[in-house]
């Protein structure tokens, strides 16, 4: 059983860009996960035993970088694959479900995760007011246009599309990025770990 869940995972190209033993991908995925756990501790300071919800969490891989000793954090995703993946490895709790429609009470989490998300969905902002729907904080990051298409074709992939990835449906540059976000959140903070954006806020009242 655990031999066909490795194998179903390794599979995944989330996983592979995860455990890539190429060193520049490595030292982007350092730099922006230092990123984010920074900006989760800021979104959750002077709250011991925070509630962080991540939603599409995958094989929950962030949750190596953040401090669990402090927090609750609980993946969601739809993948039951990366579900168990992510409790194997990091002894996580795990919900099952679709990040449209979230089955969390309004307001029940501290901090809501969403990273790498955004890009991949049809209607962002059905999904960005389903996350300040049920978090105080809100932690997103997004590819940063056109410097992640950009490092895409440095490295010799999707040349056919000039860079883009084929999965992805939204691309944003961060003035676009950040007046979308605007309308729905309090911006904190914005960090740009290249190729990425990542910003925190706070949902807006009314």
């Amino acid at each position: 059983m655990a031999g066909t869940l490795t194998a179903a995972v390794e599979a995944r190209s989330n996983y592979r860009k995860h455990r890539s033993r190429n060193p520049v991908q490595r030292w982007l995925m350092r730099n922006f996960y230092r990123e984010v756990a920074a900006l989760a501790a800021e979104g959750v300071a002077g709250r011991s035993g925070a509630v962080v919800l991540d939603v599409g969490a995958g094989e929950a891989f962030v949750a190596g970088h953040l401090d669990l000793n402090r927090l609750r954090y609980v993946g969601l995703d739809p993948d039951r694959t990366a579900a168990a993946y992510a409790v194997s490895t990091f002894g996580v709790g795990y919900i099952i479900g679709d990040g449209r429609w979230l089955p969390i009470r309004t307001g029940a989490a501290d901090l809501v995760l969403c990273l790498e998300v955004l890009e991949h969905l049809p209607d962002p902002d059905a999904a960005l007011e389903e996350l300040c729907r049920v978090a105080r904080a809100v932690l997103i990051s997004v590819p940063h246009q056109p410097w992640f298409a950009l490092a895409n074709l440095v490295r010799g992939r999707n040349f056919r599309r000039l860079g883009d990835d084929p999965d992805h449906r939204q691309f944003w540059t961060a003035g676009r990025f950040l007046r979308w976000a605007g309308r729905r959140l309090s911006i904190d903070r914005v960090t740009f770990p290249f190729p990425w954006l990542v910003l925190l806020g706070h949902p807006r009242s009314g």
